[in-house]
């Protein structure tokens, strides 16, 4: 990561006042070009869409947010790199503070360069990216292009494919995070932005009636190796990322079942 890159970032931060990362550290994974979209209730509500690319999140203000319909053209401001765990970022930033207000993770995902330009760095200085973003929200191909003769002002917009759709409005349909299943209004400081607080939020929400744990079974855990086991006598599944469940069901007229599960 090139330091410079987040100098004005740091500049505009009192970190001891803000939860937000400095950045600096080790990178926290290879790079494999993550995008991720942030829903940013400060004084004046905003989407920032922030690119990975050369060890930091490069990043753009999109003050009306993406949208699925093509010929919705949004503004979106270039802005100051921020450091790449800035990507999982969801909380509160303190009044006062540059940015102040709640923050969440909109969308997320990875994303790549399709057309002639292949190299997303070359492809920003030309001020000309196509883009095909993997979101769990925001999928197929996207245009962001410098406006002409203005140095921070681009465009952002749909391409025509499968993904379009002009009668959705997936800012309204999806309004909440994708790591903690909460609307921006709803971050308090307390605020974890991580999976279990999506899950324990959903279980609730079903108001199941509460069971007793059966120690009898428990859950088959994935163990990290090297490289997968051979010979014969060794049995395998491959563990992707995911929940692990352990469910029991009672009927009126047999045992309980144990019933284990995964995805």
């Amino acid at each position: 990561m090139n330091e410079e890159h987040l100098r004005a970032y740091r500049k505009k931060r009192d970190f001891g006042k803000t939860p937000e990362p400095a950045g600096g550290g080790p990178p926290d994974s290879p790079s494999h070009n993550r995008f991720v979209v942030q829903h940013h209730k400060a004084r004046r509500r905003h989407y920032d869409l922030r690119l990975e690319m050369e060890g930091v999140l490069r990043s753009w203000a999109v003050p009306k947010g993406p949208s699925l319909d093509p010929g919705e053209k949004r503004l979106a401001v270039h802005v100051e790199d921020h450091p790449l765990d800035y990507i999982d970022f969801e909380g509160v930033i303190p009044e006062g503070e540059y940015g102040a207000g709640q923050v969440i993770v909109w969308d997320q995902g990875t994303y790549d360069c399709p057309g002639k330009e292949r190299d997303p760095v070359e492809a920003f200085q030309k001020g000309a990216l196509h883009l095909r973003l993997q979101g769990q929200k925001l999928r197929g191909t996207w245009l962001l292009v410098r406006i002409e003769k203005e140095e921070n002002n681009w465009l952002f917009f749909k391409k025509e494919d499968e993904f379009a759709d002009p009668s959705r409005d997936i800012l309204q349909e999806k309004p909440e995070s994708v790591l903690s299943g909460l609307k921006v209004e709803e971050v308090t400081e307390q605020t974890s932005g991580t999976w279990h607080s999506r899950v324990h939020r959903m279980l609730g929400e079903m108001h199941l009636p509460q069971a007793e744990v059966n120690e009898r079974v428990r859950p088959m855990l994935a163990t990290l190796v090297s490289q997968v086991p051979t010979g014969p006598r060794w049995v395998y599944q491959l563990k992707y990322d995911g929940i692990r469940v352990l469910a029991e069901k009672k009927t009126a007229n047999s045992a309980s079942i144990p019933v284990i599960s995964s995805r």
